[in-house]
């Protein structure tokens, strides 16, 4: 009987999710401020996709948001990371952001934008707009993702 507890005790011990950037639940309020961008170049290819010579790196990318009235760079990388999806018609990357009322996404040096979400208290607090360089932006969904854009750049 020890044996078994310990077991279930390791089990769920490793079971928790350390990402906070997910789903967070606060006194029975669910959170979730993720937002997935979807980058192509103007002829629709991926510009995460690392096997894309023009495509925009992790090790390149930088992402700030306003805290406290101040610009701070997040230097949390589970805060911003390149995402590969697989289904059955092909492969996508996007990058999750855990997203703030204003962030700053520098792709490269001199390349930088500005995403701007709207909160929806009302159950929790969800992602309600965004925009994107001032222009609003459609929510996407490929691969069931909440909050997923997809943006063109000139790159």
């Amino acid at each position: 009987m020890k044996i078994f507890l310990m077991i279930t005790i390791c089990c769920l011990f490793l079971s928790c999710n350390k990402d906070e950037s997910e789903i967070r639940i606060t006194n029975g309020i669910s959170f979730n401020t993720n937002v997935y961008l979807f980058a192509k170049d103007i002829n629709g290819r991926d510009l995460l996709n690392p096997s894309n010579p023009h495509a925009f790196m992790q090790n390149d990318l930088k992402y700030f948001q306003i805290l406290d009235g101040k610009k701070v760079e997040i230097l949390d990388v589970s805060q911003y990371q390149i995402m590969k999806f697989v289904n059955k018609q092909d492969t996508i990357f996007c990058l999750k952001l855990g997203c703030n009322y204003i962030n700053y996404i520098e792709w490269s040096k001199g390349d930088m934008d500005t995403l701007e979400c709207t909160m929806n208290t009302s159950h929790g607090l969800r992602i309600e707009t965004a925009s994107y360089n001032g222009k609003p932006l459609e929510f996407t969904n490929p691969y069931n993702l909440w909050h997923g854009f997809t943006i063109v750049k000139n790159h």
